[in-house]
């Protein structure tokens, strides 16, 4: 009885942590207090102690998936990458990220597996929401790109921000059904304050990301079967038709003429960074570049605003293949498939959630998507109480 309490008690100090991280996820995470130091590697690394005492009490039972192999074999795979990187400098940059990124992920996927882990993250997706509104509100920046006002946290790249706050939004709307506020309303309003929050930003890929789970969220409860999955083979290909290259032309043409003040003819130079992934890529297919490299490659000094593409010029189509599989053990476990209405409501959800965001940069040095990632798999195959 004594030890599920210390258990409990732990876990609980555990969540805490991992609720300070979604909390300063979208405007501190990358904001240098010291060296390696920001608000979310604190967190983490005060957080690491409690999980070694976790386990211990736990006796060190640990269930291991496949999940857990491909995140070994992406860490090594990054770490090696050093003999073949074009900028060393970079590079430890990227692996010190690489390494916080799949410690959050071990660090959620151990600790929040209850169903009332759920709901303290919950309280904190609500804290976070607001957090961010106020800290966005009162800030503005002049985009240098576009002669446009838009709406900023001081110091963090706009793009991120928008793309951590609907990383939010999806946490929430997956761990909804545990109810941490029994209210329609109050999950009404949690959406709303989100979408104002990122059409201030002005964030493509991030409003479209919000209305497209909106939209699996309606034909989810109108038990649409066919239309839901044409809807997830439609995002499907298109996620990888902007990968090769495919609809280059048609996503500048709506850019040239769709987005009004936003609209720049060629996406915010994405275009010009993409045929030049292509030839690097053509140039390193199988095993890229090296972590972090591109930019310096790169004459402009800037990523390439695709996560596929970035994958494949970090890592070559080895690390794509990697990350792959570590996106397919996700939704399936060892490898077995059980195609279930819960599996299916979660994959079409992260699909929708995922597919607008591909077009941003650096994505998977994001901790917040290794924490969603771990929420994603324990919602699916390791929840206790669900």
């Amino acid at each position: 009885m004594q030890s599920n309490f210390g258990k409990n008690y732990i876990r609980l100090i555990l969540n805490f942590f991992v609720g300070c991280i979604i909390l300063f996820s979208a405007s501190l995470t990358y904001t240098q207090i010291g060296l390696g130091l920001t608000p979310v590697t604190i967190c983490l690394f005060m957080a690491l102690p409690f999980l070694f005492i976790y386990l211990l009490i736990k006796k060190l039972s640990v269930n291991f998936y496949f999940i857990d192999l491909f995140l070994f074999i992406l860490v090594f795979m990054a770490f090696f990458s050093q003999i073949w990187t074009i900028d060393s400098k970079v590079w430890s940059n990227n692996f010190f990220w690489y390494i916080v990124c799949i410690l959050v992920f071990f660090l959620v996927r151990c600790s929040v597996v209850d169903k009332n882990d759920y709901k303290f993250i919950a309280f904190f997706c609500y804290v976070a929401i607001i957090f961010n509104f106020f800290k966005i509100v009162f800030d503005q920046e002049i985009d240098q790109s576009t002669p446009v006002v838009r709406y900023a946290i001081e110091g963090i790249n706009i793009n991120f921000t928008a793309y951590s706050l609907v990383a939010t939004l999806y946490i929430y709307i997956l761990i909804y059904k545990y109810k941490f506020v029994d209210s329609r309303i109050v999950f009404l309003l949690f959406n709303l304050i989100t979408l104002y929050l990122v059409f201030l930003l002005q964030t493509r890929g991030a409003l479209i990301s919000i209305f497209l789970m909106w939209l699996w969220l309606i034909l989810n409860k109108k038990n649409l079967t066919k239309i839901r999955y044409a809807y997830i083979y439609i995002l499907f290909f298109l996620g990888f038709a902007v990968t090769l290259g495919w609809t280059n032309s048609l996503l500048l043409l709506m850019d040239l003429y769709f987005f009004k003040e936003r609209s720049t003819g060629d996406l915010s130079g994405r275009s010009e960074q993409w045929d030049l992934a292509y030839n690097i890529i053509q140039d390193n297919p199988f095993l890229g570049i090296g972590i972090g490299s591109f930019e310096s490659t790169n004459p402009n000094g800037i990523g390439v605003h695709n996560f596929y593409l970035n994958i494949m010029l970090e890592l070559g189509l080895v690390g794509l293949l990697i990350y792959f599989l570590c996106f397919i053990s996700i939704f399936s476990r060892n490898f077995t498939f059980t195609v279930n209405d819960n599996v299916k409501f979660v994959f079409g959800l992260f699909v929708s959630f995922i597919f607008p965001i591909s077009l941003s940069g650096s994505w998977q040095l994001a901790p917040l998507l290794w924490a969603l990632l771990a929420i994603t798999f324990n919602i699916l195959w390791v929840n206790k109480n669900g």
